[in-house]
């Protein structure tokens, strides 16, 4: 889907449900040690959905910046690196998620977003152009 508009932008997989609801600038520490000084990154937040019973367990997700580029995700954020949650809700319950990814340089413009499932990774989810801010 195409994040063009206001979001939420929300796509649907089999049994799942997934929903961007803000995208904002942060910082993170390049390094998981707490003398490092933190660099600017991006935070996207969003919920699953989990809508019918099905044995898909974990999630492994990307983000890329406006010209392609893939974005990497700090130490110790949430879901954990290298791109993959196995946090999975249980049916009809919805979880909260939160991608940290550090900013480019020049700055990310907008992101696109790939889920996919490890029991079906030729079929990825896609939210493009999502705006950066």
């Amino acid at each position: 889907m195409n994040a063009d508009g206001p979001g939420p932008w929300t796509v649907q997989a089999i049994g799942y449900t997934y929903e961007v609801t803000g995208v904002s600038r942060t910082t993170a520490a390049p390094f998981p040690r707490w003398w490092d000084p933190p660099v600017p990154a991006i935070s996207v937040r969003g919920t699953v959905l989990r809508t019918e019973a099905n044995s898909h367990t974990s999630m492994g997700w990307e983000l890329r910046d406006q010209n392609g580029h893939k974005l990497t995700a700090p130490t110790g954020t949430s879901p954990d690196p290298p791109g993959e949650w196995e946090n999975t809700p249980t049916l009809g319950q919805t979880i909260p998620f939160e991608l940290v990814v550090y900013d480019g340089s020049p700055a990310v413009t907008s992101l696109t977003l790939t889920i996919t499932d490890f029991h079906r990774s030729d079929y990825p989810l896609i939210i493009s152009n999502i705006p950066v801010a």
